[in-house]
């Protein structure tokens, strides 16, 4: 872990710093300034130490991933800086200052500044050829080009490239971050005090803590060698019973309690060739709480003694199948965020589709609608213009009759006339 790698380096400056002021510097041997100087160097891992606060935020946590990530790529940048730069200040140097003095009190160091521009290179011999000047015109305009262009926008495209890189995979590790800090802190081999309060616990669990016993009474008694733990849920107590004779069902009665729960074992395998020894398999343990363990039935006498886990199996290097498994577990992890990926991508075209499909129905409703208006206006229009003609017909007939009956009425009066001629 790397914060406990800072602890470590936080607690060393400062014991050796107070070790230091108190034996060496009242001898006379060091300065002061030298211990004054090694207190100020530790402000900076313990200003450092803070940022795992920070890693508890979702957005200081995903920005500290990446700014890890960008570290690790500004250190590669500097050692191919560091090459170019101190080949240039080996080829310029000798060119500049012709004599050994003047090398020894510029060295070569200068050229590492050249990229940040502070480089002072007025004060060199006057006395230079023209074959002089023009090479060293020519290695001080390649060493601007190099550093200050072509290493410069390298950097900032390396940058750009892990903080894209990191976006997507930076929440995901905040995640993993997150639920370590809180397994960490409400595990119940936690210290209650933090550092350097702790210092007693520490040192207790450093020394090593006596094994738990399970007492009947001072000849009857089970002791609790180890609690290996397998899996994320499961333990395995390993015992040793002293002054009884028991069988299988006998251990098959114990029990594995904590607050709020508990539990009989699952199996128990008694260790080949030895009848008092063996261990018991305990599945759906929830490991951040305070266990307890209690040999047999209660009718037998024997005490509930809290039990805590092995911290050395959690420390121990992992097989190739472990590191198989972890592989495929990350592998499968990486799978199961691209699947959501699309389909997440797939419900939104999915929404966009049925979005554009209501859009398309309401459209069609709207034109269907004035299909049927206009449907219904022509059939209207129809209708008056039907019964317009019908007037008119019936108008001109009446017409036609009213001058029918005039020609007739003329023609009967002018036979009439006729008639009497």
């Amino acid at each position: 872990n790397v914060w406990n790698v800072l602890d470590l380096l936080v607690l060393q400056l400062l014991l050796g710093s107070l070790l230091l002021s108190w034996t060496i510097v009242p001898l006379g041997l060091m300065s002061p300034k030298w211990t004054n100087i090694a207190h100020a160097l530790n402000l900076l891992p313990c200003y450092l130490r803070l940022l795992q606060i920070f890693e508890l935020s979702e957005y200081f946590g995903t920005l500290l991933f990446t700014v890890f990530g960008m570290a690790q790529d500004t250190f590669h940048f500097l050692v191919l800086l560091g090459i170019i730069s101190l080949g240039f200040s080996c080829a310029l140097t000798p060119i500049f200052y012709p004599s050994v003095d003047a090398r020894w009190e510029h060295g070569v160091s200068w050229g590492f500044w050249a990229i940040f521009g502070d480089v002072d290179l007025e004060n060199i011999d006057k006395d230079l050829t023209w074959e002089r000047h023009m090479i060293i015109g020519f290695l001080k305009y390649m060493l601007a080009l190099t550093s200050n262009v072509l290493l410069v926008n390298l950097l900032i495209a390396m940058l750009n490239d892990t903080y894209i890189a990191n976006k997507d995979a930076s929440k995901r590790e905040w995640a993993f971050n997150r639920v370590d800090a809180v397994l960490e802190f409400s595990s119940a081999e936690a210290h209650i005090l933090p550092p350097p309060l702790d210092i007693l616990v520490s040192l207790r669990s450093l020394i090593g803590t006596s094994a738990a016993v399970s007492r009947c009474n001072a000849e009857k008694y089970c002791i609790i060698e180890r609690v290996v733990p397998v899996s994320a849920h499961e333990v395995e107590v390993y015992f040793e019973v002293v002054g009884a004779e028991f069988s299988i069902m006998v251990m098959e009665q114990s029990t594995l309690s904590w607050e709020g729960g508990g539990l009989p074992p699952d199996e128990v395998v008694l260790k080949e060739g030895v009848s008092n020894r063996g261990k018991i398999v305990f599945t759906d343990v929830p490991l951040t709480k305070a266990l307890h363990f209690t040999f047999g039935q209660k009718e037998l006498g024997y005490e509930s003694v809290p039990i805590h886990l092995s911290e050395d199996t959690w420390r121990r290097p992992l097989n190739a199948l472990e590191r198989r498994q972890i592989k495929l577990l990350q592998q499968q992890v990486l799978n199961d965020e691209r699947e959501s990926k699309v389909e997440d991508k797939h419900e939104v075209i999915k929404s966009d589709f049925e979005q554009k499909l209501t859009q398309c129905t309401e459209e069609m409703t709207r034109l269907s609608q004035q299909v049927a208006e206009l449907v219904v206006e022509q059939r209207s229009s129809a209708k008056r213009r039907d019964d317009c003609e019908a007037d008119n017909a019936k108008f001109l007939r009446a017409e036609v009759e009213r001058l029918q009956a005039h020609l007739d009425a003329v023609g009967n009066s002018t036979g009439g006339r006729t008639a009497n001629d």
